[in-house]
């Protein structure tokens, strides 16, 4: 049987999923998890710091599949950009606050975030980085420097969940649709990472 304080996380990851971090209270955590806000207070001090140390943990765990992905030497470039694209879509849909939670931990400490999640270092000396400079040696793909092309998927699939209020907003589309929007881009990114690899 799990510890109560597993018990915790696990009722508060589930309720920060479906309801997001804002609309959960700690008193919704105490009853999923048949606790009360005094044991949530004793073993993480607050709401946050237990949000914190879930979706670190969640982020990890991502970063450790994004891995294996960026470091697989069987497929090319245009395969793990896709898989890389279809990865973060997956996981922003499942945890939205996702994107979030790490910029303002990236604004907090870069260096420590990036240790926490143990990806410090680690893209630069992956296949993918190496993939990409020896794509651009070759002249088959031309975007300047291989960190262009993260800085260009970022903003293919975070930026639209860190603009959403605002794209929401100024379109006056409702939360199914811009959900629908978004599972569009799995057909799209493909074919806009094509475009990057289009002969110039």
């Amino acid at each position: 049987m799990a510890s109560t304080e597993q018990q915790i996380k696990d009722a508060a990851r589930t309720l920060f999923m479906q309801q997001g971090y804002a609309a959960t209270t700690t008193r919704d955590i105490a009853k999923a998890s048949g606790s009360n806000v005094a044991l949530i207070n004793y073993y993480f001090r607050s709401k946050e710091n237990l949000f914190a140390e879930i979706m670190v943990e969640q982020v990890r765990t991502f970063a450790h599949g994004l891995a294996s992905v960026v470091n697989d030497p069987s497929t090319d470039l245009r395969e793990k950009f896709v898989r890389m694209a279809d990865a973060y879509l997956t996981m922003f849909e499942q945890q939205p606050d996702t994107p979030l939670f790490v910029l303002t931990e990236l604004h907090r400490g870069p260096q420590e975030f990036l240790h926490k999640i143990d990806m410090d270092g680690k893209l630069k000396e992956s296949v993918l980085f190496k993939q990409i400079k020896q794509a651009m040696q070759d002249g088959t793909f031309n975007e300047g420097h291989p960190l262009h092309v993260f800085m260009n998927l970022l903003s293919l699939l975070v930026f639209p969940y860190m603009a959403k209020p605002l794209l929401m907003g100024v379109a006056d589309v409702s939360e199914r649709t811009f959900t629908t929007l978004m599972r569009d881009r799995r057909t799209l990114v493909p074919i806009w990472i094509d475009a990057m690899f289009a002969q110039r």
